[in-house]
């Protein structure tokens, strides 16, 4: 099992079996928060959801996070989201 499908078996485990709803409902929480603490108001645009999964894809890489608690602190950490804008995880 790669990370990608690690962090989809642990969002169905939290919000249910359904494609769809699971990974959105994961990753919208996610970029509703990025938004958020960046002062962002379009919470759809490709900026934000491009930050919410490299953040959760290196968080799931590092082996260092194993809980849904550890994942989204690490998700929301604005270390992160300041990475991005400094352009280290390329163009959105």
């Amino acid at each position: 099992m790669d990370n990608w499908e690690k962090v989809w078996e642990w969002a169905k485990g939290v919000w249910g079996d359904d494609e769809n709803y699971g990974f959105n409902r994961f990753f919208g929480g996610v970029a509703s928060q990025v938004a958020k603490n960046r002062g962002w108001d379009e919470v759809g645009s490709s900026d934000v959801w491009w930050t919410s999964f490299e953040c959760v894809k290196r968080a799931m890489e590092s082996g260092k996070v194993t809980t849904r608690k550890e994942l989204v602190r690490t998700v929301l950490d604005n270390h992160c989201v300041s990475a991005w804008e400094a352009g280290y995880y390329g163009e959105a």
